[in-house]
């Protein structure tokens, strides 16, 4: 592959050989190092290819064997340039293009993320345009290391980011945890120390402590803002006497059986959309935001739906563009109002309980049992019960630094 790229950058050609001694012609040519490849016969005549550094020194070989090389057809980019110069306009407009392809890869064009599911993609632009980061920014001023202290220092309960510049585009991949920070170093919170507290009400399930003084043990009834782990460290001498207590941001992990109280209610009415086939397109082509070209054509439907479609125009996977293509697609229907049954409902309420759970163990919360009743009153279904769980159910509190010494007693006496 490369050799192919290095013979078509120098240039060859595919010569065809008139006369008699076209054997002799070959057998010169490879005793004087000058190189042909895939040669044949076409026609009664011997055919092959040439470099055109080679094709230059053939003049006194083919004189004294009397053949005649004629050219076939010409390779290369040597050959390529040769036809951009006789179109000067063409020639410009290459020009033109590849430095403008050169220009617009020195910016960034697409911001991509990954793994955001608590925070929003636009909460996570306006964060990094406060950095200095947006489309149309240049790249080199993109430093990834500092804007990923930035992200797990704004959002603590980002416990893994990565920011990585590729080309034109800009790859943000997020990893959420269920629990705040718990180090200042390590996790990125900003306190430097603060207690654990509760943050509803709840039975201790299971308590380890890394760092800090636990005020809790296993079985213990706790309520909303209670203190868990104190941030708090006394240290006491040998006579139980407290000679110095300091302060940490508390470490642990803490798992309590809570509960939470589901209600949720729809009416047992509901539309539905009859398309009628009639529909409505729209294009338009935008450059940094500004159009550049739209066509509307219009919308006389009494109800539709507008469907977007907007492209980026690329060259590769991470080499973007700051060019937008939008297809708008306007789509006719017409509302039928229905009525569930008593049985769909109770179907239906069953799947959005199911998904509201399953949103749930998204956050780390593991349910143990639910005491669920449905009913239907009044033209509404209604969904309401007790859902028991286990979760990380905590976050922390900042209290001020403490650093001090005490002198016990037996120090006084012994001064």
């Amino acid at each position: 592959m490369i050799e192919r790229f290095l013979r078509w950058l120098a240039g060859y050609l595919h010569i065809c050989l008139y006369g008699t001694a076209s054997e002799r012609f070959l057998n010169l040519c490879n005793s004087n190092d000058i190189l042909l490849w895939n040669i044949g016969i076409k026609q009664g005549r011997v055919e092959c290819f040439i470099s055109l550094k080679d094709y230059k020194t053939l003049h006194p070989i083919a004189r004294k064997c009397r053949v005649q090389p004629r050219i076939q057809k010409r390779f290369g980019f040597p050959f390529l340039m040769q036809h951009i110069g006789k179109r000067k306009v063409l020639a410009i407009s290459v020009v033109l293009f590849l430095s403008s392809i050169w220009l617009m890869s020195k910016f960034l064009w697409n911001i991509s993320f990954e793994g955001d599911y608590r925070h929003t993609k636009e909460q996570l632009l306006q964060l990094l345009k406060e950095q200095g980061v947006y489309a149309g920014c240049a790249t080199e001023s993109i430093h990834c290391p500092d804007l990923e202290a930035q992200i797990r220092k704004e959002y603590p309960d980002i416990g893994w980011v990565s920011v990585e510049l590729k080309g034109t585009m800009l790859f943000v991949r997020l990893k959420e945890t269920s629990q705040p920070a718990a180090a200042k170093e390590e996790l990125g919170t900003s306190l430097d120390a603060a207690d654990i507290v509760a943050q509803k009400d709840g039975i201790i399930h299971s308590i380890v402590v890394r760092s800090g003084t636990p005020l809790v043990s296993v079985g213990d009834v706790v309520k909303k803002g209670d203190i868990l782990v104190s941030g708090v460290i006394h240290i006491y001498g040998d006579d139980g006497a407290q000679i110095r207590q300091y302060s940490v941001v508390a470490d642990a992990d803490i798992t309590m059986s809570t509960y939470i109280k589901y209600k949720d209610k729809f009416s047992l009415k509901y539309i539905i959309k009859s398309y009628t086939g009639k529909e409505k397109s729209s294009l338009s082509f935008s450059f940094l935001d500004h159009k550049i070209f739209s066509y509307n054509s219009g919308n006389s439907y009494k109800e539709c739906d507008i469907i977007s479609e907007i492209k980026q125009l690329r060259l590769s996977e991470s080499f973007y563009l700051p060019f937008l293509f939008e297809v708008r697609t306007v789509r006719e229907y017409e509302s039928i109002e229905q009525t569930y049954t008593n049985e769909e409902a109770k179907k239906l309420a069953t799947q959005r309980l199911l998904r509201f759970m399953e949103e749930q163990k998204e956050r780390g919360v593991l349910f143990i049992s639910k005491e669920i009743d449905c009913k239907i009153k009044d033209g509404y279904c209604i969904n309401e019960g007790i859902l028991k769980t286990q979760e990380e159910s905590w976050t922390y509190k900042e209290i001020n630094s403490i650093d001090q010494s005490f002198e016990t007693e037996s120090d006084e006496q012994q001064e």
